[in-house]
């Protein structure tokens, strides 16, 4: 079960340059997992 950390998000973000703010990591992060969860449903 795929499980994105902020810290993961927050690496992310350091790596494409993106200054985000605590709300925006938590919020991304979120995003990632519930977009992962459906690519893992239909592969």
């Amino acid at each position: 079960m795929p499980d994105i950390s902020r810290d993961e998000v927050a690496h992310l973000a350091r790596l494409s340059r993106l200054a985000l703010s605590d709300a925006e990591l938590d919020e991304f992060a979120g995003q990632l997992d519930s977009i992962l969860h459906h690519v893992k449903a239909v592969a």
